[in-house]
């Protein structure tokens, strides 16, 4: 019986191929993220709809990875007199979203002709922006609503979305990543790739 030798598994010549380490800030970031959108908090005047967003294509039919999460919450607070809508806040969190911080836009909605604000950013903030903040108390003195009941509302679902993870005892902003997560490049689907015709 002749001996065989095994090849060596780090021969010099042939290095083995350096893997990066995870960064677990992104992996925090998807957690984070993926853990708001299993809760809802609609209570009497507060309705409350978390939308999960995957980013996955679908030009094969089907959803293929890879994927990548984003999310909206969509938050709207009715009047205990009249119970329509009276104000509206989304809040869009996907990593197309390159800005440095969030982007605010307020206008009427076009559905219940109450004002509308729309956050949109890469991540959560850790809190209310304070012009949003602003903005529903002004409201709040003009209509003579009890928003505060609404920012109460809000605050609690931000302290809840930026809850530590267990059994790490840390604070959001120490293992927030710095910049959002890159977006996943899905194949061409040859079957779907429009002909470009020589001219």
């Amino acid at each position: 019986m002749s001996y065989i030798p095994l090849p060596n598994p780090h021969p010099s010549q042939f290095p083995l191929p350096f893997t990066p380490v995870r960064d677990i800030r992104q992996d925090l970031w998807n957690y984070w993220l993926l853990r708001s959108l299993q809760v809802n908090i609609t209570t009497d005047q507060l309705v409350h709809c978390p939308c999960y967003r995957p980013f996955s294509s679908l030009d094969a039919g089907f959803t293929a990875p890879p994927f990548l999460a984003g999310g909206d919450h969509y938050f709207e607070w009715q009047s205990s007199s009249h119970h329509q809508p009276i104000l509206s806040l989304l809040i869009s969190i996907h990593p197309a979203y390159q800005f440095p911080s969030p982007q605010i836009t307020i206008h009427n909605s076009l559905t219940h002709t109450c004002p509308a604000i729309h956050l949109l950013h890469w991540d959560c903030p850790i809190e209310l922006p304070i012009q949003v903040r602003e903005f529903i108390q002004r409201l709040n003195d003009a209509l003579e609503e009890d928003l505060y009941n609404f920012l109460d509302c809000l605050d609690l679902w931000f302290h809840h979305y930026w809850n530590p993870v267990t059994p790490n005892e840390y604070h959001p902003p120490t293992l927030t990543p710095t910049h959002p997560p890159l977006l996943p490049r899905t194949p061409a689907n040859p079957f779907t790739v429009p002909l470009v015709y020589e001219q």
